[in-house]
């Protein structure tokens, strides 16, 4: 079997304060139904959690999770593995590569989760 080639990307036409203030808006509730939402497109269950974690214990490695991601698909100037790129005016972060089976970039799963928690947004409005 042959590699594969992947990529994801985020919209970052907005500045990040934008989306981490949203993010800092929501509360547990809010943040249950995007971890419930996104469960089946994104990483963030990769995030370990304590076996007797509470759900707002949960929520807020979440969001933490989701702010490192954030301050990632930000810093392209200084990631070699991050790329910009414009279709219509609106700037998108990108990543990807060949795969076999992997993320073919170490920040894959950020630039996923940031995209999920964009579309996710989308779809509350």
């Amino acid at each position: 079997m042959g590699a594969t080639f992947i990529h994801a990307m985020a919209e970052v036409s907005k500045p990040k304060e934008h989306w981490l203030n949203i993010l800092g808006e929501l509360d547990d509730g809010q943040m249950l139904k995007f971890i419930e939402d996104t469960g089946e497109h994104t990483g963030w269950w990769e995030t370990p959690f304590d076996d007797d974690e509470d759900e707002s214990d949960r929520c807020q490695s979440v969001a933490e999770r989701l702010t490192e991601a954030i301050n990632v698909c930000y810093d392209v100037e200084h990631n070699p593995q991050l790329g910009w790129v414009c279709i219509d005016n609106w700037e998108f972060v990108i990543t990807g590569g060949m795969s076999w089976g992997d993320d073919p970039t170490d920040y894959m799963t950020d630039v996923e989760m940031f995209d999920a928690f964009q579309l996710w947004l989308g779809e509350q409005s």
